[in-house]
């Protein structure tokens, strides 16, 4: 089969859940044998790939006939894209429509609803209704749509409730794969230090300030937490260091986010502490997993149907749960043995096997 993916970020050059699915869904491609050919935002839109949705808009018709070329020279029997939102995705979506070719979306939910109470977060919401509308006439003729869970959990699987309710599109659910399978047997030395771990980007989304508030207000119980990032927004990182700064906090440690790095990380700390305040379900929690490691999150997006996730609704209540557990050597030792014992499905071969079957 010819299949033509397109997505706006990959691994190694992007290093985000959205950069790690792409390529383990080109590695998967590429494994089944099909002739495969791939384009990126930065391959497809030159010096403007970075740019957003809306500023992008304006040339939409120029790159329209641009996808249309691309997709006529290649004559895919499937275009395949991740995730919408990226501007690449809904051009690449309409032009292969338009050409009577089959489309297949991996979605990686959408970010259109308020995150949470504040002023900027209804500002933007106004701002993305219009483009629900066009989400509507994409997503009417999808044929086939990916996804973490076939059950509505919140607005950021609004795309689910267009494709069953709008469309005839094939549903198909499937779960990531971890970078760091062939780790899974690595051995590291255990020791007695308490560690928690955070990683990804440092931003208002991941809101690694919470994270830091956990380690103010647990700092007599001594635990390190650990924030592993690669990239960051610098207001929102100065912000962070002013905190820590100004309660002077002695139990925060930085660590930029290399491949080594972030493995060594996972391994030697005890749980995986998600703060972000939007989710659909996480690459850095399907990497603990498959490492053995148990991930503490807020009760968001797909996360919410997931039993193997230490669920809290609010940071109070994370913060009891982490004192329960890191207390407790003896059950900590138990959640290790059993992932360790019950996620090999985490790794590539099972994926293939069992999760894409166009």
């Amino acid at each position: 089969m010819k299949i033509l993916h397109i997505t706006k970020e990959i691994y190694p050059t992007n290093k985000t859940g959205l950069g790690v699915s792409s390529y383990f869904h080109k590695k998967i491609l590429k494994e089944k044998g099909n002739n495969y050919k791939l384009v990126t935002s930065k391959s497809f839109f030159g010096n403007s790939y970075d740019k957003s949705f809306y500023r992008l808009l304006p040339r939409s018709r120029m790159y329209n006939l641009r996808a249309k070329k691309i997709i006529k020279n290649f004559n895919p029997d499937l275009v395949i894209v991740e995730s919408l939102q990226t501007f690449i995705s809904e051009i690449f979506i309409y032009s292969a429509q338009n050409l009577r070719i089959k489309t297949c979306l991996f979605s990686h939910g959408v970010s259109i609803f308020p995150y949470s109470m504040k002023l900027s977060y209804f500002l933007r919401f106004i701002i993305w209704i219009p483009y629900m509308f066009f989400m509507y006439l994409i997503l009417r003729k999808l044929d086939y749509f990916f996804t973490f869970s076939t059950k509505f959990e919140n607005f950021r699987n609004i795309d689910l409730l267009f494709v069953k309710y709008f469309s005839k599109s094939k549903i198909i659910k499937y779960f990531n794969t971890s970078r760091f399978e062939k780790y899974r047997n690595y051995k590291f030395k255990q020791n007695d230090n308490k560690i928690l771990l955070n990683i990804g980007y440092v931003d208002h989304i991941k809101c690694q300030m919470k994270f830091v508030n956990l380690a103010n207000q647990l700092k007599n119980l001594n635990i390190k937490f650990v924030i592993c990032y690669t990239n960051y927004n610098y207001n929102y990182l100065s912000k962070v260091k002013k905190f820590i700064k100004k309660k002077n906090i002695k139990n925060v440690i930085f660590i930029k986010g290399t491949k080594k790095n972030i493995i060594s990380s996972l391994k030697k700390c005890n749980y995986l502490i998600s703060t972000s305040i939007t989710e659909v379900f996480p690459v850095t929690i399907i990497e603990a997993l498959s490492l053995g490691k148990s991930s503490i999150s807020f009760n968001l997006g797909n996360i919410n149907a997931n039993k193997f996730i230490f669920k809290c609704s609010n940071l109070n209540e994370m913060k009891n749960k982490i004192i329960h557990l890191i207390k407790k050597k003896n059950e900590t030792k138990k959640i290790r043995d059993y992932y360790k014992k019950n996620f090999s499905f985490l790794t590539l071969k099972k994926i293939i096997q069992k999760n894409i079957q166009i």
